[in-house]
């Protein structure tokens, strides 16, 4: 279980990093368990979704983040914010299953 969460931990950095390297700073960061998966969410008022870059225009100043983002998630993307007219909600999914003994609340 303790590399699920290490998972979540790095998505979590990646989503936050780029919301404050390309958009208008994070604004605000939640998560969700339903006893199977972990959906993680940043805020950000910026209008551009974050794109996954292709391999060859990763490189020394970055373009690394969603790659990893994808590559550890079931499941990325955006969605339109509900609360104001700008910005966006980057949001990814990671497995960890509830028989690790955790019970959701």
């Amino acid at each position: 279980m303790r590399d699920r969460i290490d998972d979540a931990l790095l998505i979590v950095s990646e989503l936050v990093t780029n919301a404050d390297q390309h958009a208008a700073d994070p604004e605000e960061f939640r998560t969700h368990w339903d006893g199977t998966d972990v959906t993680l969410e940043v805020d950000d008022s910026g209008p551009v979704p974050p794109c996954l870059c292709p391999p060859s225009a990763r490189g020394e100043n970055g373009g690394f983040g969603m790659a990893l983002v994808d590559r550890l998630t079931q499941d990325w993307g955006t969605r339109p914010r509900t609360d104001r007219k700008t910005g966006k909600t980057v949001y990814a999914r990671i497995a960890i299953p509830c028989d690790y003994g955790i019970r959701a609340a």
